[in-house]
C-alpha cells in the first residue's frame, strides 16, 4: 500500500480556511452584537439579540443535538448494516426530526411568549422552504464527510505486520471506508499472504 507524505501543519486547504472563516465570523457576530447591546443601553438591540438567540440559535442547537443522537443510534445499532439504507433512514428520519423540532418550537414559542407571535401564513410553503435548507445542509455535510474520509485514507501508514494489517482493515471498515464484503475479502487476503 502506498502512502502519501503528510502535509505540513502550516499548509491550509481551502476547506479548512472556509470553515475557519465561518467559525471566526460567528464569534465576531456575537462580539459585535454584545457591543451594540451594551452601547445601546439595552434599548433596541437587546430584543433583536434575544430574538436571534430564541428563534435561530436555540433551534439550531436542538436540531444538532437530536441529529447527534440519531447518528449515534444508527452507528451503534446492530441492525443498521447497509450503507444506502443507513443514509436513507438517517436523512429521512433526520428530516422528520428537523421539521418536528422547528414546528414544535415555533408553536411552543407562540404559546409561551405572548408578546412574540410568529405568524406563518402558509405552513406548506414554510415547510417546503425549511426543507430546502435541510437538503442543502445535508448535501454540504455529506460532501464534507466524503472529503474527510478520502483525505484520511491518504495519510494512513502502510502496515508492517499481519496484526497491523488486520487493525488497519478493521479501522477502515469501522470508519465506513470499506464495505462488509470488501473487509471480509481483504481480511482473508491479509491472512493468506501472512
Amino acid at each position: 500500500m502506498k502512502t502519501k507524505k503528510k502535509k505540513s501543519a502550516s499548509a491550509f486547504t481551502f476547506k479548512e480556511l472556509l470553515f475557519a472563516y465561518l467559525a471566526i465570523s460567528k464569534v465576531f457576530y456575537w462580539i459585535d452584537s454584545i457591543g451594540k447591546v451594551l452601547a445601546d443601553d439595552l434599548g433596541e438591540a437587546l430584543p433583536v439579540l434575544i430574538e436571534r438567540l430564541l428563534f435561530q440559535d436555540l433551534i439550531t442547537i436542538l436540531i444538532l443535538i437530536a441529529m447527534f443522537f440519531l447518528t449515534h443510534y444508527m452507528e451503534t445499532h446492530p441492525g443498521m448494516r447497509g450503507k444506502f439504507m443507513k443514509h436513507l433512514l438517517l436523512y429521512g428520519v433526520g428530516w422528520v426530526i428537523y421539521i418536528g423540532i422547528i414546528v414544535g418550537y415555533l408553536t411552543l414559542a407562540n404559546i409561551l411568549f405572548a408578546s412574540v407571535t410568529i405568524q406563518i401564513d402558509n405552513w406548506l410553503i414554510f415547510i417546503r422552504e425549511i426543507s430546502m435548507i435541510y437538503l442543502i445542509c445535508c448535501v454540504v455535510l455529506e460532501v464534507k464527510d466524503r472529503l474527510k474520509k478520502k483525505e484520511n485514507a491518504l495519510y494512513i501508514p502502510a502496515p508492517d505486520s499481519p496484526e497491523e494489517k488486520l487493525a488497519l482493515l478493521t479501522a477502515l471498515h469501522e470508519g465506513g471506508l470499506l464495505t462488509e464484503a470488501e473487509f471480509t475479502q481483504k481480511k482473508e487476503m491479509a491472512t493468506v499472504v501472512s
